[in-house]
């Protein structure tokens, strides 16, 4: 009777629609290291108070040399997102492989991606919910927000702060992100003494040299902070049917999941379900 008894309860989908004990935490993933520098850059928005017009930032980061660039917009329109890119980035660094994003509705829109094939770069979304897989951006946005607080301006657009987070050190990479990009550190304001540097090279054998060098460096790879939780039911790489986390703003009531919904295809890390009429 105990054996039938658990067996009905575990079968109640009301019960497992409500009286969830644990959620499923997959284990993170990593993204492939970059080969080259302006290969893999990751792109997002912020939202800032109104200052000279502007009301956010599109904030752009190369995962190879954390090369960022904070560029002030009177918008966030898909357009001008894609004319942002088109005239600030990539007449400096080229064409990216590879840009990471959110699901945001601007760079979900039909002229990004119309945008991204005629320039041969590989879009990359992160999964709903789940920020941390834009990460490096991310961090970068707290940084930023922290450094523009500590001016008594009511302006945010500084490019002095651009200047301190460039010439920041990088403990991951052992040296700062302008000696990434320029092979030298950028000079500051306040700066009283010039280091010597070797004259007996022309720009020819300079640039020779210099190419050398930037072939030997390798990508560091990103640090994950703080300890991650993992919990995956093992009856997840067999089970015919799942039940879906609702991850908004539930009412009072309302029941955590929706389900059970029949699995159609499954990967190590995500699922197609039959959801309503339609694959989710």
């Amino acid at each position: 009777m105990q054996k039938d008894v658990d067996d009905w309860t575990r079968t109640c989908h009301s019960c497992q629609r409500s009286k969830i004990t644990r959620h499923v935490s997959a284990p993170h993933s990593s993204f492939n290291l970059p080969t080259q520098r302006f290969a893999v850059i990751h792109v997002d928005l912020v939202v800032l108070p109104p200052s000279k017009g502007y009301r956010y930032m599109l904030t752009i980061v190369d995962r190879f040399s954390r090369w960022m660039e904070c560029i002030p917009l009177e918008n966030m329109t898909a357009e001008t997102v894609v004319r942002t890119i088109y005239n600030e980035w990539i007449p400096r660094y080229g064409c990216p492989q590879t840009i990471v994003t959110d699901q945001g509705r601007q760079f979900e829109s039909e002229i990004f991606k119309i945008f991204a094939s005629s320039f041969g770069i590989h879009l990359n979304r992160t999964t709903a919910y789940h920020p941390q897989c834009n990460g490096l951006v991310e961090r970068l946005h707290r940084t930023l927000k922290t450094a523009l607080m500590c001016h008594d301006a009511d302006s945010w657009t500084l490019p002095m702060v651009l200047l301190g987070l460039r010439t920041q050190f990088k403990e991951v990479l052992q040296a700062f992100a302008a000696e990434v990009l320029y092979g030298e550190p950028l000079r500051i304001p306040g700066e009283f003494f010039t280091p010597t540097q070797d004259l007996t090279l022309s720009a020819p054998n300079f640039a020779r040299e210099h190419q050398k060098r930037m072939v030997k460096l390798r990508p560091a790879p990103v640090k994950a902070h703080g300890e991650q939780k993992v919990f995956v039911y093992q009856n997840l790489a067999t089970c015919p049917f799942v039940y879906l986390r609702t991850d908004f703003v539930r009412k009072p009531l309302q029941v955590p999941y929706t389900g059970p919904h029949k699995v159609l295809e499954r990967s190590e890390k995500t699922f197609v379900i039959q959801f309503s009429a339609k694959k989710t």
